[in-house]
């Protein structure tokens, strides 16, 4: 529900906010290992979050990848910094293109 309440949000203030010249988006950061396994060996985490990616693939065709935070943020920058007027409103990738395509 709380990212749906995003999703909302995000189109409110992009339509509000569009006049003005911004462009208001969506962006997903991906799977960052931030908490306290954060670089850890760990061959059963390894296999939690690999069967975790793939059954997030098998539902949904996304890949998820763990990253670590400074992987994810610089990714994110990249995007930031492409934003166009076309991408207002749309809830994107860390790695770039539409999380969800319009339809």
């Amino acid at each position: 529900m709380a990212k749906a309440a995003a999703l909302l949000a995000t189109t409110k203030f992009a339509f509000k906010l569009q006049d003005e010249g911004f462009v208001v988006i969506t962006l997903c950061p991906g799977m960052v290992d931030c908490s306290a396994t954060a670089g850890a060996d760990s061959a059963a985490l390894a296999d939690k979050l690999n069967e975790f990616s793939a059954t997030v693939k098998k539902n949904t065709g996304l890949e998820v990848t763990r990253q670590t935070p400074e992987e994810s943020v610089t990714a994110q920058l990249k995007v930031i910094d492409g934003l166009q007027a076309s991408h207002n409103r749309l809830f994107l990738k860390h790695t770039g293109g539409e999380y969800f395509p319009r339809c």
